[in-house]
């Protein structure tokens, strides 16, 4: 799922508590006590192993505007949420239920000045001035009262929320999907069964073994990419069997396709040519000049070995402009800085071992991405490349596993800078201790890195790590000192750039 920013304000769907939490800018608490209290419209899908949460950023803004314009969203709501070590492991479960092993994820965003552990937009609740409900604290005739407030402000929430569902977009308007064997069932937001498309074979359970499971995520976007009011899907299929296709597919909302697009390509890094079989690895939706949608899709070699490559596609399945990384995409965003449009890619980095923040006007994306090494070096690729290349440094937790961080997350502040999730979470385990947590860093308006800021789950991470004896010193100022330098390439030169780290 893309992180809102400025130009992208909302994801397609939201996975789990904690993302929820992040888009309302409120803690997991809250919202868990607005989903029984408020009518907040959170939904369920059973996987016979558990139970999924998540919810659609339009019901979540039609929601919150009317519950602010009755005065439900409190600026004291969040007082409640001094114990978020009660709901630590929400998320965690969710994800163990669904059978996906649990992958840390970037930290959630902060209010200003705060680390948050998920980036998401500014509030519109603190810029209402919408009164408080007092919080429901001690006993006696002011819990009566409170408790009066509480139950007239649900019922004339939950009575417009009903109003607004009635008058939205009708029912039929596809809202998720079961990829079962080799079939991808559409249902409709009550679950009803909308259509079906079969593909040549099961999909891959596991397209790169156990320890990518949980890392793809969902490779499907349900989304008005058009702005014709009906919600497309796309979906990528990758075949369970050795030798068959994999595929990225479109489809209107009645279930029509659109495209059915592949990809047979050969490109040689360094000495090294890597040729077809290619696998559809994720999906992206991002803002575009104008005020429209793109649509982004990377595929990865078949091999597991590093060249990605990230294409933009129009619905009819045509490829308007790729770029070629060493190093999996992981993250693309569409912002507008200095009054032009701009794609950020987020990647992993194997030239550097780090991660990489990629940046492209946004009608000049391709070519590929800059490096100095020879192996991770694009000798094939067409002409081209991004304006400037971040790159972010590796941490020791990482260096367990050899693993590279990646670049997944972006908010924008509202003073023009940014502050980018540079997330450290492996999905290999060192016995039962998960690698894990992020590194937020402030960025400038060029994007000039000034500040590093670790996450509580980095920290905790490195805390179980040398407990277990992996590492071999407790953290202390010379890890605070490994978030620098970042390097960054720009007119085909590399320089080193260090700035300050929160203590």
């Amino acid at each position: 799922m893309a992180i809102p920013t400025s130009g992208d304000p909302r994801p397609g769907r939201l996975n789990g508590w904690k993302e929820i939490a992040a888009y309302l800018d409120r803690g997991v608490r809250t919202v868990q006590r607005w989903e029984k209290t408020l009518g907040l419209p959170v939904r369920r899908i059973g996987t016979g192993r558990g139970e999924v949460v998540f919810a659609l950023p339009e019901e979540l803004d039609a929601w919150r505007a009317a519950s602010e314009t009755m005065g439900d969203l409190s600026e004291k709501s969040d007082e409640l949420d001094t114990d978020e070590s009660a709901v630590k492991g929400a998320d965690d479960l969710e994800g163990h239920a669904a059978g996906r092993p649990h992958v840390q994820q970037p930290v959630p965003a902060p209010r200003e000045g705060a680390l948050p552990p998920q980036p998401a937009p500014e509030s519109a609740a603190r810029e209402t001035g919408a009164p408080a409900v007092p919080a429901l604290r001690g006993v006696g005739r002011r819990w009566w009262l409170a408790a009066a407030v509480l139950l007239a402000t649900t019922v004339a929430a939950g009575a417009g929320f009903l109003l607004w569902q009635a008058m939205r977009a009708p029912a039929s308007q596809p809202s998720d999907y079961l990829m079962d064997m080799d079939t991808l069932r559409v249902f409709d937001v009550q679950g009803r069964e909308l259509w079906t498309d079969r593909f040549p074979a099961p999909a891959a359970e596991d397209p790169y073994g156990e320890m990518w499971r949980a890392f793809l995520k969902d490779p499907v976007v349900i989304e008005d990419l058009d702005g014709d009011g009906s919600r497309e899907v796309i979906v990528g299929y990758r075949s369970g069997r050795p030798d068959g296709p994999s595929q990225f597919r479109g489809y209107r909302a009645s279930g029509q396709r659109l495209f059915s697009l592949g990809l047979e390509a050969s490109v040689r890094f360094g000495d090294t040519d890597y040729n077809s079989p290619w696998g559809a690895y994720r999906l992206f939706a991002t803002g575009a000049p104008g005020g429209g949608r793109w649509l982004w899709v990377a595929w990865t070699h078949d091999s597991g070995e590093f060249p990605c490559l990230l294409q933009r596609v129009s619905l009819q399945g045509k490829v308007e402009a790729e770029v070629w990384s060493a190093g999996y995409v992981e993250s693309v965003f569409y912002v507008e800085m200095g009054g032009t449009p701009h794609i950020l890619v987020g990647t992993a980095n194997n030239d550097h071992r780090g991660g990489g923040l990629a940046v492209f006007e946004a009608n000049a994306v391709g070519g590929s991405l800059p490096a100095e090494t020879w192996d991770k070096t694009c000798r094939t690729c067409a002409p081209g490349g991004p304006k400037k290349l971040l790159v972010f440094p590796q941490q020791d937790v990482m260096r367990l596993v050899a693993g590279n961080p990646s670049v997944m997350g972006l908010h924008r502040q509202k003073t023009g800078e940014f502050r980018i999730y540079v997330d450290h979470g492996a999905i290999t385990r060192l016995g039962a201790l998960q690698i894990g947590g992020a590194i937020a860093y402030d960025l400038a308006p060029d994007l000039t890195p000034v500040l590093a800021e670790f996450s509580p789950e980095y920290l905790a991470s490195h805390a179980r790590h040398h407990a277990a004896g992996l590492l071999d010193h407790p953290f202390n100022d010379a890890d605070r000192a490994a978030a620098w330098p970042v390097l960054v390439w720009e007119n085909g030169t590399w320089t080193k750039v260090t700035g300050k780290t929160d203590r």
